[in-house]
C-alpha cells in the first residue's frame, strides 16, 4: 500500500521526498535508493545495467546521485550529459 504524502514532504518539484530537505543526502546507496523509488533493489540494479542510473562507486560502495533519481521519476531517463 503507498504511503500518505503531506504537502509538507513535497520538494519545490512537487516529487515527495522522504525526508526534509535539509537532511537530504547528495547521494544514497543502492538500498536506500530503492526504498525512496519504492521499487526493488534488484530493480535499481536493472536500471543501472540499462544505464538510465549512473551510479557513483567509492570503495566498495555504490552511490547513486540524488538529483539523478529526481530525473528518473520527473523525466523517466537518466539527465543527460
Amino acid at each position: 500500500m503507498p504511503r500518505a504524502v503531506s504537502a509538507e514532504s513535497l520538494n519545490a518539484t512537487g516529487v515527495a521526498s522522504p525526508m526534509p530537505a535539509a537532511e537530504t543526502p547528495l547521494t544514497l546507496k543502492v538500498p536506500a535508493a530503492a526504498k525512496v523509488l519504492d521499487v526493488s533493489e534488484s530493480m535499481v540494479w536493472k536500471l543501472i545495467r540499462q544505464k538510465r542510473l549512473s551510479p557513483v562507486r567509492i570503495g566498495r560502495n555504490t552511490l547513486i546521485p540524488h538529483a539523478q533519481l529526481v530525473a528518473l521519476v520527473e523525466g523517466g531517463g537518466a539527465p543527460s550529459t
